[in-house]
């Protein structure tokens, strides 16, 4: 579960019925096993929760695997600095890896003109310190009322805009959904996994991972949790002791 090498197979599996391709080209011709396709489409979005460092590993092995995806940054977050020097590189690397960066946010409810300028001020201070435009944003956590509203920002890219995302409340699910939407959220796939899609029956999908539920090993909930907070420690127990000469060695 949650190994590298289930993530090849997956996407080993989407790359036989659909095309994988950026937000951007989603309404183009496309090519599915050497054939010209169009409304067709597996779009995928990673968003950065808790290790940048796991985010970047994903991004080496998706470009092996030749396909570009988008990973999302969550400026306001208290488990690592979007804007630390160490992080900033990483997400130069991501880049240069051929995938795009986004914003991931999540804004208190507000008005649809107020969260627009919410979003693009968040946007404005990564292009300030990552010195590319970042041109795409995802809400984290979204709220239904965000969902429903599918905010459109000239110019940017809302990954759940209408185009990649089809909103319905518990109650209203319709029995066709014009795009599937998938996602590893809390160590589950409880929208279905991809190994289980029909298809037949779909036409466009938005595949949404959480990079640092990902590893060479594959661990359940709990052993990656587990994992991760080892790999944090060791990283802060470093930084401190870089950081402070009088930082106590038999702590390393």
């Amino acid at each position: 579960m949650f190994s590298y090498s289930e993530y090849r197979n997956i996407i080993k599996l989407i790359q036989q019925h659909l095309p994988i391709v950026d937000f951007t080209q989603a309404n183009e011709f496309n090519l599915c096993n050497g054939i010209r396709v169009v409304g067709k489409f597996c779009v995928i979005r990673h968003d950065i929760e808790f290790s940048i460092d796991r985010a970047l590993k994903l991004a080496e092995l998706e470009n092996e695997l030749g396909i570009s995806t988008t990973y999302t940054v969550q400026l306001r977050n208290n488990t690592y600095n979007a804007l630390s020097e160490k992080n900033i590189d990483a997400v130069h690397r991501i880049k240069e890896l051929g995938h795009c960066i986004a914003l991931h946010q999540n804004p208190p409810l507000m008005s649809e003109k107020a969260l627009k300028k919410y979003v693009l001020k968040d946007i404005e201070t990564l292009e300030h310190y990552y010195g590319f435009e970042v041109d795409r944003y995802a809400f984290h956590r979204p709220k239904q009322e965000q969902l429903a509203m599918y905010l459109d920002i000239p110019g940017k890219i809302n990954c759940y805009g209408e185009q990649f995302f089809q909103y319905f409340t518990p109650d209203s699910k319709p029995d066709n959904l014009y795009v599937t939407y998938l996602a590893d959220s809390n160590h589950q796939w409880k929208y279905g996994h991809p190994f289980s899609i029909d298809f037949e029956n779909t036409l466009k999908l938005q595949l949404n991972t959480h990079p640092f539920s990902w590893s060479e090993s594959g661990y359940e909930n709990y052993g990656n949790f587990l994992s991760v907070i080892q790999e944090r420690k060791k990283e802060m127990l470093v930084d401190m002791s870089t950081e402070n000469k009088a930082f106590p060695k038999e702590l390393l």
